[in-house]
């Protein structure tokens, strides 16, 4: 289902990018862009940015492919995450106290690394970990409280309002308090977070979640998120490689409307029909070759030092 789910919109983004600095970047930049597309495809290109310089960083915004440092996080927790819920399911009596341990343990690592090391604190999956524990969590938590049906479930919905509310404030206060000057993540990571759980936890039933995040609209662009998040950061790096310097405001609002006209192209065109309506027995091993491919072409880009024989090519 992660495979289904992950592979076509992202071996897409990859081969388009690809494509793209074909024509754009010089040798070494072709080159630093094949190592960082073989390590995509590896979900491990955290990693690799780890080693260079930060996320904010002026160098930062002419790296294509920055943006998928979170995605590689992501999937490590899915490979880590189902272990520890396996080890753990024969001991019920504390299963919960032992995941929130390890989720509260994650988040002391990351506090004390926001004091020491910014860059091992941003992309380190162990300062990450307790983000996506915590919606773990959540779902844990939300099951044994309906299937109880106790006292405490009781309370939990006669809450889910004002929890809503509190969640809709924190988020908007991570929009507007951190910027690049924060430690982030840090303690600042706690607003967003913390603001997702208390709002995910109403499970659907609050006002705000029937009338802000119920909007057909709102859900359309949930429904093209995942396809968003991977087109918009190459297409504003690459307006950035190409200008130079920071592009004019009328060729970032193009970019910004670019990026939703091709989330929903690859939403519908793509991603959707691969997903649901493709029904193929091989279909995994398909999107794994794929993918494999588009890893093979970084990993020659970067052995061949960005195919100087281009120049001919041109």
């Amino acid at each position: 289902r992660r495979i289904k789910r992950i592979f076509p919109a992202l071996t897409l983004m990859l081969m388009v990018s690809f494509a793209f600095a074909w024509f754009v970047l010089f040798d070494d930049e072709l080159k630093q862009l094949g190592k960082n597309t073989l390590r995509s495809v590896a979900f491990l290109s955290n990693f690799t940015f780890w080693r260079e310089t930060g996320y904010f960083d002026s160098a930062a915004e002419t790296k294509p492919l920055l943006h998928l440092w979170s995605l590689g996080v992501e999937e490590q927790f899915y490979i880590v995450w189902p272990l520890i819920i396996w080890v753990l399911w024969r001991l019920r009596a504390c299963r919960w106290r032992i995941m929130a341990a390890l989720t509260l343990a994650s988040f002391a690592w990351n506090v004390y690394q926001s004091q020491h090391d910014l860059a091992h604190d941003f992309y380190s999956p162990f300062t990450r970990f307790w983000e996506m524990s915590s919606g773990a969590l959540l779902a844990y938590r939300q099951v044994t409280l309906s299937s109880q049906k106790n006292l405490a479930g009781g309370a939990c919905l006669r809450t889910a309002e004002l929890r809503s509310a509190v969640g809709v404030v924190l988020l908007v206060a991570s929009v507007c308090w951190i910027d690049a000057d924060k430690r982030f993540p840090g303690l600042w990571a706690l607003f967003p977070v913390l603001g997702a759980v208390l709002l995910i936890s109403g499970e659907g039933k609050t006002w705000v979640s029937h009338t802000l995040f119920g909007n057909r609209w709102v859900v359309w662009l949930g429904a093209i998120s995942y396809p968003l998040y991977l087109w918009h950061w190459p297409i504003f790096s690459y307006a950035r490689i190409v200008e130079g310097d920071t592009p004019a405001v009328l060729f970032r609002l193009a970019a910004v409307l670019g990026s939703i006209v091709l989330a929903w192209l690859t939403y519908k065109w793509v991603e959707k029909p691969i997903r649901f309506g493709w029904q193929f027995r091989y279909k995994t091993g398909v999107l794994i070759i794929a993918m494999l491919g588009v890893g093979l072409l970084g990993y020659y880009a970067n052995e061949t030092r960005g195919f100087p024989s281009r120049a001919i090519m041109k």
